[in-house]
């Protein structure tokens, strides 16, 4: 069994960049309301496809994924969503050069969440839209593409099964038609947020339970065939909790996991990583922590045989991004954290072609929405920008060439927008998402918004063109 120093490094030290600095970043995505980072894949021209979910004032929760270059500048962008809810938690490549997509959706007639899929082309442009479940609420936590191009969806049930929410999966066709389902667990709760494919074919399941074990929550991870054929289940854990949420089949053979728990002499509710063998018998738990809590969501195992993971802390105030690199065995070697006074959680991490990660989750510190999606690219010693700047335009260049100021403003703020654009309105809103003005430009090009009259604080400018809206943050001062 092997304890962690815990130790809490942050990394912003100056001889520690490589050659990769120059893609060292931090980027924003989402307008007004509330965005969501869930997933990151890195394209060959080393861009990056982001998945994420975002919700405004009114209406309901979009998927929504963002296409950038590789300094994390916006290619192209896309929402997927009508009425109802619907919330993404995973995306894969697909071998036909596109993407699918898992996670639940509102069915408004039953009044209840089914397990939705999605693929779309290359491009993002949907396939097909698809959703599975029963009479309760299904869910959808994690995908991966079968050898016949067909799908996996892991995720939980309380339409079927033993108790009161059971680990869930989910066989289809390359076209999405449903070929078998399958529901494992006890009579507590059973919940699967991970399958990965292993060398011999077969498939790993992550998550946690509380129906079996030692006690508490504890950690479960099972292995099945392409058929969804048990072939062993396993619990790690003592009489806490110990929760998993992300599992991978190391170059060894054998498994890791990654979590948290407030066993193994955890301070607090710690960071954990399980290792056990190829038949998933335990061989030793990894604990990283501070004073407070902590959490992994993502694990991956890089070329040299070590671990990064990617989670949370809350051992320096507010929930912060919290990214740890260790050997191959679990011992700890840095441990970069970034975040303010507000919360901010990383929920999945890659490794890049530079040597570096790439991590992506949600910020609440930065951006324009209330939340907002946060990619953070390091170099391969884990060195963080401090700087960020934030992309809400369709492309890079839709933000140039216009000017808003002062800012922080007092009383007239100016606004002045070139020539080749035509601006049809200015919504102001206040940080509690309500309009507090909205202006339509004589010329479609100048105009001056008086802020004498409105309380002090943060506020949006949301420029309306014909192709797209771009919002810009200004503070209010007296």
């Amino acid at each position: 069994m092997k304890h962690l120093l815990n130790i809490l490094i942050l990394l912003e030290i100056a001889p520690l960049l490589s050659s990769a600095q120059d893609s060292v970043f931090n980027k924003t995505y989402g307008q007004i309301g509330y965005n969501y980072g869930e997933k990151v894949i890195q394209k060959s021209d080393s861009g990056y496809i982001i998945l994420g979910n975002k919700s405004g004032f009114v209406g309901n929760t979009d998927v929504y994924i963002v296409r950038t270059n590789n300094t994390g500048n916006i290619v192209w962008d896309k929402a997927y969503g009508g009425s109802e809810v619907n919330w993404a938690e995973d995306i894969k490549p697909t071998a036909d050069g596109g993407y699918i997509i898992t996670g639940y959706m509102n069915i408004p007639d039953n009044n209840d969440y089914n397990i939705m899929l999605l693929k779309t082309d290359s491009g993002g442009n949907t396939e097909w839209l698809k959703n599975y479940g029963g009479s309760n609420w299904d869910f959808g936590h994690s995908v991966v593409e079968t050898a016949d191009s067909g799908f996996i969806v892991a995720g939980e049930t309380y339409s079927f099964g033993n108790g009161n929410n059971d680990v869930f999966l989910l066989k289809t066709d390359k076209n999405g038609d449903s070929l078998w389902s399958k529901f494992y667990g006890g009579s507590n709760t059973d919940i699967a947020y991970d399958v990965s494919v292993c060398h011999d074919g077969n498939f790993i399941i992550t998550g946690y339970t509380n129906s079996f074990g030692k006690g508490g929550y504890d950690a479960y991870l099972l292995k099945i065939t392409s058929s969804g054929d048990t072939l062993w289940t396993r619990t790690y854990g003592d009489t806490l909790d110990d929760k998993t949420f992300s599992g991978i089949e190391t170059q060894d053979h054998g498994i890791v996991l990654t979590g948290s728990t407030m066993t193994f002499n955890a301070m607090a509710q710690d960071g954990v990583i399980f290792k056990a063998d190829s038949a998933g018998n335990f061989l030793w738990a990894g604990v990283i922590g501070g004073i407070y809590n902590e959490e992994f969501y993502d694990i991956l195992q890089n070329s040299d045989e070590s671990l990064f993971m990617a989670g949370y802390t809350e051992s320096y105030g507010s929930k912060d991004f919290y990214m740890v690199k260790t050997d191959k065995d679990g011992w700890y070697n840095f441990g970069p954290t970034s975040g303010g006074d507000k919360t901010d959680i990383a929920k999945s991490c890659i490794p890049t072609s530079d040597g570096g990660y790439a991590i992506i989750g949600t910020t609440e510190r930065w951006g324009p929405g209330i939340s907002n999606i946060l990619l953070i690219k390091t170099n391969s010693v884990g060195y963080l920008d401090t700087s960020y700047s934030y992309i809400t335009g369709i492309d890079e260049h839709s933000i140039r060439n216009f000017s808003i100021y002062p800012n922080p403003v007092s009383d007239n703020l100016h606004i002045n927008i070139p020539e080749e654009r035509l601006l049809s309105d200015i919504v102001v809103y206040n940080y509690l998402c309500q309009v507090v003005s909205k202006t339509k430009p004589a010329d479609g090009h100048v105009t001056n918004i008086d802020f004498s009259g409105f309380p002090e604080g943060i506020y949006i400018i949301s420029l309306h063109f014909n192709e797209t809206i771009i919002n810009q943050k200004v503070i209010h001062i007296r």
